[in-house]
């Protein structure tokens, strides 16, 4: 079981300063390897204390049978010695061996909850981070503290001790030399002994510069673990949801921005209908797209599925219920189909090749390992129309009762889109839908349209009726219909 992240000071929080303090908070990752820390404590003391042995072990040999020519005592010393210095090299094998269990498991426990810490946190908190700063608090940052806590850490508490050691047995060597006793072989142990120091000062420097490197790692994990969701997961579960989904004066704002993006937004979808919300670029369509998962919270009025607000329902539960498929797909370094499972970690081959087929992504058969090729981070082995329909594919294997499009199919050309169109209205059949529209064809999958305008939604009604009385709707339509045209053209263009 992975350790509880440190709790929380504050919600928002500054960056904190690093310090001692910082190591300090995040110490109960070390509870459950105590032991282990404790065992290479101990045989990291013990190898100092067989290395301060060995020179004095040599001034009795010289002193002793070398001085008083016993060469029958120069073997029994000069087998402790050597014993001393296999018995060191083994507890040094021991403590890397118990070190590197106990370091790495240190490493994955932070890992672990900061990866849940992170995917705890809103949209809002990801817009505001860049993706390199957060991995490289996942990276750089827990090596740093690895470093440190398995190295670090307990080479300072040896070189502290050896310096101390090593100085309490020269300060004897000196006292002795005032008395004027200085044997050939005290000599050589003071010189042996004063050599024995030159490591730990010389690595002093680098280890206080490591502990530094890890006391501003460990501030900086802490500015994560130290920031409070602003999504909390409700209580209610909806056991058998229908998908009825409305949207009840609903009005958004950015953090820290005043103007609304939307106000006043009603909309009732019934189960099973599909909806096309439709508008001018930076209306606010994949706003309330958003609203709908709660990757965003609404900042006025409510959203509710089955009449249930978004906000009482398990996080969990609503994800289960709506499943997003956005322009901008977010997928991962694994294979394709561990990234369509995501979706629905119980899917069978049959549920995958039928959501496959919807998607028209069965170029997944042609990649060199078939499903199983890993595709990158974010996908970048694969083309914008390509991560688009893996993505849709992933949304329709979840079986949702409410499917949400955010301009799904901007990346594919015309032919693939009615293709994926015709496949869709199967699907959206069974569901209630979302479908953010800029082309006159994908208008047509809906039921209804809506009109988004000035943040907020001024019509709603079937295509026609809308084209026939709403000349902003009609103007709208008529210039993406242009766009349309082009790239059909083009596109024939080049097939000839």
């Amino acid at each position: 079981m992975p350790s509880q992240p440190p709790a929380p000071s504050t919600a928002y929080s500054a960056h904190p300063p690093a310090g001692v303090h910082s190591l300090w908070r995040l110490r109960r990752y070390l509870r459950p390897h105590l032991p282990a820390m404790i065992g290479m404590l101990v045989a990291a003391l013990a190898g100092v204390g067989l290395s301060i042995a060995i020179p004095l072990v040599i001034k009795a040999m010289i002193d002793g049978p070398i001085t008083h020519h016993d060469a029958s005592a120069i073997v029994p010393l000069g087998l402790l010695a050597l014993g001393f210095g296999v018995l060191e090299a083994v507890l040094v094998w021991t403590r890397r061996w118990v070190q590197s269990n106990a370091v790495l498991g240190v490493e994955t426990a932070l890992r672990s909850d900061l990866y849940e810490r992170l995917q705890q946190l809103p949209m809002a908190f990801h817009g505001h981070w860049q993706s390199g700063q957060l991995l490289s608090r996942a990276t750089t940052d827990l090596s740093s503290i690895r470093r440190f806590s398995g190295f670090g850490l307990i080479f300072l508490i040896i070189n502290i001790t050896q310096l101390t050691v090593v100085t309490l047995v020269l300060l004897l060597g000196a006292l002795a030399v005032g008395r004027g006793s200085v044997s050939l072989g005290t000599l050589v142990a003071f010189i042996t002994l004063m050599l024995s120091l030159v490591w730990p000062v010389a690595s002093l420097g680098v280890i206080l510069a490591m502990a530094q490197e890890a006391m501003t790692a460990s501030a900086r994990i802490l500015e994560i673990f130290d920031t409070e969701p602003a999504i909390v997961s409700g209580t209610a579960v909806l056991a058998e949801p229908r998908g009825h989904l409305r949207l009840e004066g609903v009005g958004f704002s950015y953090p820290g921005h005043g103007d609304a993006v939307l106000h006043d937004v009603d909309l009732d979808v019934a189960p099973g209908e599909t909806v096309a919300l439709v508008g001018a670029t930076g209306s606010g369509k994949t706003t309330l797209t958003a609203l709908v998962p709660r990757l965003y919270d609404v900042t006025a009025g409510r959203v509710t599925v089955d009449g249930v607000d978004v906000r009482d329902l398990e996080l969990t539960n609503l994800r289960q219920i709506v499943a997003t498929a956005f322009e901008e797909p977010t997928l991962f370094s694994m294979s394709a189909r561990e990234n369509l499972l995501l979706g629905r970690a119980d899917a069978s081959d049959e549920d995958i090749a039928e959501a496959l087929e919807v998607a028209q992504a069965g170029f997944v058969h042609d990649l060199p390992w078939g499903l199983d090729t890993r595709i990158g981070e974010q996908g970048m082995a694969l083309s914008g129309g390509q991560r688009q329909r893996l993505a849709l594919a992933r949304a329709v294997l979840a079986r949702p009762k409410i499917l949400v499009l955010d301009d799904t199919l901007s990346a594919l050309d015309v032919h693939t889109e009615k293709l994926v169109e015709e496949a869709l209205r199967r699907v959206l059949a069974n569901a209630t839908g979302i479908v953010v529209a800029h082309r006159a064809s994908t208008v047509l999958l809906a039921d209804k349209v809506a009109l988004l305008q000035g943040g907020t939604i001024t019509h709603v009604g079937e295509h026609s009726h809308l084209l026939a009385t709403v000349p902003a709707y009609r103007d709208l339509l008529a210039a993406d219909a242009e766009e349309e045209l082009a790239e059909l053209v083009e596109d024939e263009e080049v097939r000839a």
